[in-house]
């Protein structure tokens, strides 16, 4: 299908849902399973991987998010409607969310980023390493008709290490229709480009 991308128009398809494999826990053995999942990640250079938080901290996560915004940006939300409900307003841009570290350290937001679900997700698919975090969180709120750029994480969050996973986490339901995140496939490591993870927009 094709479907916008920033100011152009890209053909794209659904990606892959791997959320299977993170179901057959129950009969796979942890080594197992994560190995499928490494190669998954190997083929593809994504791993779409749905309900994997419990739904209510993610949406207590978006609550906070949005009602801590709407005080500090009343402006960018459509007149009449509550925050949470995270309607913007007709023609609002640079909602400026990425900027302000202390709601992406809130408590709510942070129980959602910091989960012991997502290290041990990352462990396994790092083959048991030892997981850090950043301490800088990418809390994104885009605006309509904008957009992020596209990019590879690594230039931002790698800090010379050499294994390198980044997690794209929607604080709320994402429909289809709002083509929220595009993803390469297959191009983890392209050949012009010395030690690339992933690309994005």
């Amino acid at each position: 299908m094709e479907v916008m991308a920033g100011k152009g128009k890209v053909f794209a398809s659904q990606m892959q849902d791997s959320s299977d494999l993170l179901a057959r826990m129950q009969v796979l053995c942890e080594r197992e399973q994560s190995s499928e999942l490494r190669n998954r990640l190997d083929r593809d250079g994504y791993l779409l991987l749905r309900s994997v938080l419990p739904r209510e901290q993610i949406l207590a996560a978006r609550s906070a998010a949005l009602e801590q915004l709407a005080q500090l940006r009343p402006e960018v939300f459509a007149p009449g409607t509550n925050a949470a409900e995270g309607r913007a307003a007709p023609g609002a841009s640079s909602l400026g969310l990425l900027d302000q570290q202390q709601i992406a350290h809130s408590e709510e937001v942070a129980d959602v980023l910091h989960h012991p679900i997502l290290f041990d997700l990352a462990s396994h698919l790092l083959q048991g390493a030892d997981v850090i975090t950043t301490g800088y969180k990418w809390l994104r709120a885009v605006g309509r008709g904008e957009f992020t750029g596209v990019h590879t994480d690594r230039v931002f969050l790698g800090r010379g290490a050499e294994n390198l996973i980044t997690i794209w986490l929607p604080i709320g339901d994402v429909p289809v229709r709002a083509r929220q995140h595009l993803q390469l496939s297959g191009l983890s490591a392209p050949p012009w480009w010395d030690g690339g993870s992933q690309w994005c927009a």
